[in-house]
């Protein structure tokens, strides 16, 4: 769905929490999106069948969706935007008592 130039989905909602890197000018250049997994989330709405075991069901596992970092950024600084970011949900987790993350990714190869 969008809105004007934003896109959104039935996720983005108050209890979605979204970490942003952002550069000098305040741009973001970088965003997770984390949605705890005791609350309806994507992997369980749209992907259960990519998981062998159960999925989980718990406040202190957490999603990580909306991962994207800017491609309009030189290559040597996309370098540290995802790293950073990840380094911001360890954080989080830290903070929130989380234990764990799950996600689906896009492989390319070739």
């Amino acid at each position: 769905m969008h809105h004007g130039d934003l896109e959104f989905d039935e996720f983005d909602t108050p209890a979605a929490v979204y970490l942003v890197w952002r550069d000098e000018q305040r741009i973001v250049r970088g965003l997770i999106r984390m949605l705890r997994t005791d609350r309806p989330y994507m992997m369980e709405s749209y992907w259960p069948h990519l998981v062998r075991d159960d999925l989980p069901h718990s406040a202190d596992i957490f999603q990580i969706t909306r991962v994207c970092v800017d491609k309009t950024v030189d290559p040597f600084r996309r370098r540290t935007i995802l790293p950073e970011l990840l380094c911001a949900v360890a954080g989080h987790l830290d903070l929130m008592g989380g234990v764990g993350m799950v996600g689906v990714t896009l492989s390319v190869c070739g």
